[in-house]
């Protein structure tokens, strides 16, 4: 059985062996948009090591048996399963499979990026996870797994198996763990990279108004830290022509470093900092594509995108999930009150606070609160959300005052305090976040 998927192979069948990122991709490329060049290392691959070096049994134990409950037990776990793989021998086969994938990056015929032949056999590529549930994709995704200018079979191989572990990333497990997702559930995508001099993220539909407009956010650079401000575009999303061009001032840009290989910060002057990020241009070839996506996958999308020099690349789309239009209906806050269930004070005491339902049920209303905010307060980030319930209240924290801010902070409390020391949980925390989340559900009805 092989472990490699090139995205023309990829179809809605092997979902279960590639995940959901790849699978977009794989659309993107059948309908030729312009993907960088790249193939997808199988989710059961991972298994396959695993028993092929005889730590399937070993792994599995050390997963089941850990307490996610404990955050100690959870580091030593993750500790010695990162130890175990990182000291196995992928087998030959496996090996060989994935490096000729790896040195035929820039020549596949398959892929649209393939028109011209590179001197060397080992490109610069890009790893991201590509969970098998889109939630799990999603928290992945806040969890910022992916790793920029991999070069060399050495170190191609040394990231695969650190991939495979951070897996077992205590953050990781208790989402894993909590939401019944086994070991086979992520495969990889190994991308060419994209050497960028702008890129940014755009919103097939305005998630605040429903208007038919399309709204882009842009960068000089790479798109990586939050602490860099974007341009703002509102564009018609049926003439294409911005309606509305806020330019924010840039001080610096992340960049390649030519020498050494890697994303380094570099000052932009003064000039440079103040321009708009991308042209006129790119904003009407950015809004073309992403019209033409919505269209394919008929419901908004959220496409995060590039450029290198002037040819633009789209790097993943998503569904935008929260206050859209979805199936000709918008999705109602009320509705996702009503999918909560009921939170019975009796029942809290007969299952005690440390029960693993209380856990989930405080990591749920954290991700409903997060999915409300997303679809809000987009217009007030730096770029658009796509992470988790911490992710976003850091940023809202740093930006802007909103309603229940205190309220929101003492769920981040009770939320980073389940992460680090469950047992410190009570009662009162549980009641808490139930009573705040359904005040702050109810508060954005429409």
């Amino acid at each position: 059985m092989g472990s490699v998927y090139w995205f023309g192979d990829i179809n809605n069948s092997v979902l279960e062996e590639v995940g959901v990122k790849a699978l977009s991709l794989a659309k993107l490329y059948r309908l030729k948009f312009n993907v960088p060049a790249g193939f997808i290392i199988k989710a059961d691959a991972f298994k396959q090591f695993l028993e092929e070096t005889k730590l399937l049994p070993k792994i599995e134990k050390l997963y089941e048996e850990a307490d996610i409950n404990s955050a100690e037990q959870l580091n030593k776990t993750y500790e010695e399963i990162k130890r175990l793989i990182s000291k196995a021998t992928m087998r030959e086969a496996m090996v060989d499979e994935i490096l000729e994938a790896y040195e035929s990056l820039d020549i596949d015929p398959k892929n649209l990026d393939a028109t011209r032949l590179i001197e060397t056999t080992e490109p610069h590529v890009a790893l991201r996870a590509s969970a098998l549930f889109l939630d799990f994709d999603e928290f992945l995704s806040d969890k910022k797994t992916v790793v920029l200018y991999v070069r060399g079979k050495q170190r191609l191989f040394d990231e695969i198996k650190n991939f495979w572990a951070d897996l077992f990333k205590p953050e990781i497990m208790m989402f894993r763990k909590s939401h019944d997702i086994g070991i086979n559930a992520v495969g990889i995508v190994v991308q060419r990279m994209v050497d960028a001099n702008r890129s940014g993220t755009a919103l097939s539909t305005n998630p605040f108004n429903n208007e038919d407009e399309i709204l882009i956010k842009a960068w000089s650079g790479f798109n990586i830290s939050q602490s860099v401000k974007s341009d703002v575009y509102r564009v018609d999303k049926k003439s294409l022509a911005p309606k509305e061009i806020a330019v924010n001032q840039q001080p610096f840009a992340y960049v390649k470093d030519i020498e050494s290989d890697e994303i380094i910060r570099r000052e932009l002057s003064q000039e440079s900092s103040k321009k708009q990020k991308i042209s006129d241009n790119d904003i009407k070839v950015i809004s073309l594509e992403i019209r033409k996506i919505e269209d394919h996958f008929e419901k908004p999308q959220q496409v995060f995108w590039c450029f290198e020099g002037d040819k633009l690349y789209l790097l993943e789309t998503r569904p935008i999930q929260t206050g859209v239009k979805e199936d000709d209906e918008v999705v109602e806050i009320d509705e996702m009150m009503q999918s909560f269930g009921d939170y019975d004070k009796q029942e809290e005491s007969e299952k005690g606070v440390e029960s693993e339902e209380n856990h989930n049920y405080i990591i749920k209303c954290c991700n409903k609160i997060a999915s409300v905010l997303r679809g809000k307060y987009v217009k007030l980030f730096e770029r658009t959300p796509t992470g988790g319930f911490e992710e976003i209240i850091n940023e809202l924290k740093t930006r802007v005052e909103i309603q229940f801010e205190d309220e929101l902070r003492k769920v981040h409390s009770i939320e980073k305090k389940l992460t680090d020391n469950p047992g410190n949980v009570s009662k009162n925390d549980v009641l808490f976040v139930k009573d705040f989340t359904a005040k702050f559900l109810e508060s954005f009805q429409d």
